[in-house]
């Protein structure tokens, strides 16, 4: 996740983990500190679907990141059947997505999260 950072004319991301078991909390948190210095990142696409690992502290830092993206106009996260996912991460992804300025297309699959 923090090499990300050290991709500076990196500008789209495409990350498929669907039904990974080995992915939870501490990968979603790097993943989330590698976002926050692309500085050049503008399309962002990760599929987590199954990821029963994934809690709402991973989601949390994930949207820490996520918030200083300040060039990011494209974000789609699958979090379908995440057994975790719930309202406070949903919460705080909305909260971070609306920091953005150049936000201009959110697409969020929550399909069979139990806990929302």
């Amino acid at each position: 996740g923090q090499q990300l950072g050290k991709a500076p004319n990196l500008s789209s991301v495409f990350l498929n983990f669907i039904s990974c078991e080995q992915i939870g909390d501490s990968g979603l948190s790097a993943l989330g500190k590698g976002l926050a210095v692309a500085s050049n990142l503008t399309s962002l696409n990760l599929e987590l679907s199954g990821c029963a690992n994934l809690g709402q502290a991973g989601l949390l830092a994930l949207c820490q990141g996520l918030s200083t993206a300040q060039n990011l106009t494209s974000v789609e996260l699958d979090f379908s059947k995440c057994r975790q996912v719930g309202d406070t991460a949903l919460q705080s992804l909305g909260h971070g997505l609306g920091q953005l300025p150049s936000l201009r297309s959110v697409t969020l699959n929550v399909r069979d999260c139990p806990q929302q």
